[in-house]
C-alpha cells in the first residue's frame, strides 16, 4: 500500500502522467478495487490522480503506436 501511495503522489507532484505511469495507475486501481480499500482510495488516490486521465493517456499512446506502425 505504501508503494501505491508513493506512486500516486509522485505522479501528482510531476503534474504530467507518462504512459508507463498511467499503466501503473490502472493496474493498481484493479488491486484496490478488489480489496477492502475504500478509505485508502479516498485518502491517497482520489485527490491525487484521475483514473479517467490515466485511461486517456494509455489510449492516446496506443493510438500513436498503432498509427506509426501502419505508415
Amino acid at each position: 500500500m505504501k508503494r501505491i501511495g508513493f506512486i500516486y503522489e509522485k505522479i501528482y507532484e510531476i503534474d504530467k502522467m507518462t504512459p508507463s505511469d498511467a499503466s501503473a495507475v490502472i493496474s493498481y486501481w484493479g488491486w484496490i478495487k478488489k480489496s477492502n480499500s475504500y478509505n485508502f482510495y479516498h485518502k491517497y488516490i482520489k485527490k491525487y490522480v484521475s483514473l479517467s486521465e490515466a485511461r486517456k493517456v494509455v489510449s492516446d499512446n496506443a493510438k500513436n503506436i498503432c498509427g506509426k506502425a501502419s505508415v
